[in-house]
């Protein structure tokens, strides 16, 4: 067990190399077995944000600007400290040579030549902004790159960082993390917040409500491929999607369970929401050849004459036990009228009802 602080960042290179590093101090730890084994490492300098670029070529900001190592880790040298007092906040490369670092007060600088040379870029905030500060950057080609921080900012370049647009996420939260599928799609989140584009930025849809009724700040988003992504947040808030981020639940346990369950709502009767919570299950006989498997869900929300009034879930889920509000507190509950409701979960080979009440 390492005593080393929060860790604020990670990035594997594949499913047996990776690294975790934060702070405060100036150490992190490194796996080359999937993390069976780390090996604690330390440098003279604190580190934030890691990106592995090949199994020796590793690049980070720290807390003297931005830092280079090229024997996979062991040691570091700075490529940059003219702006270390802003305080690098993130970093991404597209290469081994080309990338952008963002920090404190707006700052974005970019380098086409591994760090040798950086040029700072200039962004237009709008002046009621007033702090700038960036918190995330993602490359989604060579030429479109997005940052977002506080106060909702979310930036975009489409000239590989020679200018960059303002595209307000329409949202007053501090934004720690972003992620773009492609130059179009994607996501940022807060405090509390999940904002999702399919315009490249121009118009962004809320979705900071249902998958986080309990309004936990969110920290960082990433997706495994172009349809499952998860988001991570505080008190061990996990989020989950199936559909490229244009739904999420709330993925509360990490735990297989072995049979279907729709649980009670709590509280019941309610007013003005209640919470839902269902396990999906995995069989012995998948387990066994690693083939656990997405069940494909849906939860149904009738009214006693039996009349559909809301789809909570309709997807592809892992194993695992989720949780799902209604009404919606972005909803409205007065949208439904007091009385008995019945909540339905069904999947291929199975299928449960429960009866709940909204009190007015």
């Amino acid at each position: 067990m390492f005593q080393i602080g929060i860790m604020g960042s990670i990035s594997f290179l594949n499913v047996n190399t990776g690294i975790i590093a934060g702070g405060p101090g100036s150490i992190f730890i490194q796996t080359y077995d999937g993390g069976s084994t780390w090996i604690q490492r330390n440098t003279i300098y604190e580190m934030g944000k890691v990106q592995y670029i090949d199994s020796m070529l590793i690049y980070a900001t720290g807390s003297y600007g931005v830092m280079k190592s090229t024997n996979g880790g062991v040691s570091w040298f700075l490529i940059d400290t003219s702006n270390f007092y802003l305080n690098f906040r993130s970093l991404n490369f597209i290469n081994k040579d080309t990338g952008t670092v963002v920090g404190l007060h707006g700052l974005i600088k970019t380098t086409t030549d591994g760090g040798a040379v950086w040029t700072t870029r200039i962004i237009g905030f709008p002046i009621q902004l007033g702090d700038s500060t960036l918190f995330d950057v993602q490359y989604v080609n060579d030429q479109t790159i997005y940052a977002c921080g506080i106060g909702g900012i979310v930036v975009k370049t489409t000239n590989g960082g020679i200018s960059w647009i303002y595209k307000p996420s329409g949202s007053g939260s501090t934004l720690p993390a972003l992620y773009f599928s492609d130059a179009n799609t994607g996501s940022v989140v807060g405090y509390p917040y999940i904002g999702r584009t399919t315009n490249g930025g121009n118009s962004w849809i809320s979705q900071q409500y249902p998958p986080n009724p309990s309004q936990e700040p969110l920290r960082d988003i990433n997706f495994v491929n172009s349809l499952t992504g998860y988001i991570a947040g505080f008190n061990g808030t996990i989020l989950y999607t199936s559909n490229g981020g244009f739904t999420w639940v709330k993925h509360i346990s990490s735990e297989l369970p072995m049979i279907f369950n729709l649980f009670q709502n709590y509280p019941n009767p309610f007013n003005p929401s209640t919470k839902i919570k269902f396990a999906i299950p995995t069989s012995p006989s998948k387990m066994e050849r690693g083939t656990e498997g997405e069940e494909k869900v849906t939860l149904t929300i009738y009214d006693v004459l039996g009349r559909e009034v809301a789809t909570l879930v309709n997807e592809k889920l892992q194993p695992g036990t989720y949780e799902v509000e209604w009404p919606a507190p972005s909803g409205n509950a007065s949208d439904f009228p007091s009385g008995v409701y019945f909540y339905k979960l069904e999947t291929g080979d199975f299928s449960q009802t429960k009866k709940m009440v909204l009190m007015k």
